[in-house]
């Protein structure tokens, strides 16, 4: 019996330009299924781990979080022209957003530095500017930062019902400003002259979706130029003249623009409460084609764990680990910290 005449692929070009192209997107396909599994299974490892010290108490105060939390990220889901209250978002307007949580005197000098330092510039790139405050509750006893603030009359206060968290909080902020463009400020950063006019300029660009300063030390000592991050999920701190090589800045001081803020979808709150929100912030805004900008002109005090949070090895760790696992892929073609 004599096969049929079938007609070479190797004739028919546009045949194989098709599937070339359906095999590309069953690859993006695959990849994406890979990547939703590996960050399930990280969350569902932590979820094991923590749960083995629940009690029954404990785990119905994690369903309420939890619950929470979910309603939490409905806090982005505002037009970039107006804030949560319906207000109108001004264009050469800057909305400064500073998150506090049992934070001490050091904020008192970070608000001071505000005002010192940021009236001079306006009237070039913005025209006015608006300070404001999200404060978390501490989670067990404590004073709230806020109890220091409610008689100011030079920031507006938002008080968090329950600890957001970093990335929450910033986000709850940036619903509820009226600025074009946000600046993310520590509460235990400390600003000098012209700080703002250069982070201000980078945003000229339309690929960076971050503008951030150099950090110094108290006693004028480097700390970082943005950071460097490596395949096993850790950073190291990059110095002046390697600045334009930071895969991210911490996220200490920045300034971004709002739309872009939301169209990203703000800070990713699985992160709760704290540590790695930053990387993967940065991580996303060069997944679609944007950069982070170090402006070595530019150089404020970063007074390390002042801002009231502390340092929280195991919570690092295993916002760590999410990390790891939600950018695999991205991590798996960078080197190794040994070099």
């Amino acid at each position: 019996m004599s096969r049929p005449n079938r007609p070479s692929l190797l004739r028919r070009p546009e045949r194989i330009e098709a599937l070339t192209r359906d095999l590309g997107e069953v690859r993006e396909q695959l990849w994406s299924l890979n990547h939703d599994i590996s960050e399930t299974e990280a969350m569902l490892t932590g979820l094991i781990g923590d749960l083995r010290d629940y009690g029954p108490q404990d785990l119905a105060a994690l369903l309420a979080e939890t619950q929470r939390l979910r309603l939490a990220g409905n806090f982005l889901a505002v037009a970039p022209d107006h804030s949560i209250d319906g207000s109108v978002v001004v264009a050469d307007r800057l909305s400064i957003i500073i998150v506090t949580y049992g934070t001490g005197e050091v904020l008192e000098e970070c608000l001071a530095a505000i005002a010192t330092h940021t009236g001079a510039e306006l009237g070039g790139r913005v025209g006015d500017y608006e300070v404001i405050v999200v404060d978390n509750p501490p989670d067990g006893p404590g004073v709230r930062t806020a109890e220091r603030l409610r008689d100011r009359d030079d920031l507006r206060l938002i008080e968090a019902e329950h600890n957001l968290g970093f990335a929450g909080a910033n986000n709850l902020g940036v619903a509820q400003c009226t600025g074009a463009l946000v600046c993310f400020m520590n509460p235990d950063v400390v600003v000098g002259p012209r700080w703002l006019t250069p982070l201000l300029a980078a945003l000229d660009d339309p690929d960076v979706a971050v503008s951030a300063p150099v950090l110094i030390n108290r006693d004028g000592s480097h700390q970082e130029a943005g950071q460097q991050l490596f395949s096993d999920g850790s950073t190291a701190p990059l110095a002046i003249e390697n600045a334009d090589r930071a895969d991210y800045a911490s996220a200490a001081l920045w300034v971004v623009r709002r739309a872009d803020h939301l169209e990203a979808g703000g800070f990713d709150q699985r992160y709760h409460p704290a540590y790695c929100e930053d990387v993967d912030y940065c991580l996303r805004a060069r997944a679609r084609g944007g950069r982070v900008a170090v402006v070595p002109d530019v150089a404020v005090v970063h007074v390390r764990g002042g801002g009231g949070a502390g340092g929280d090895v195991a919570l690092a760790q295993r916002s760590q680990t999410y990390l790891k696992a939600r950018w695999a892929v991205d991590l798996a073609g960078r080197r190794g910290p040994e070099g």
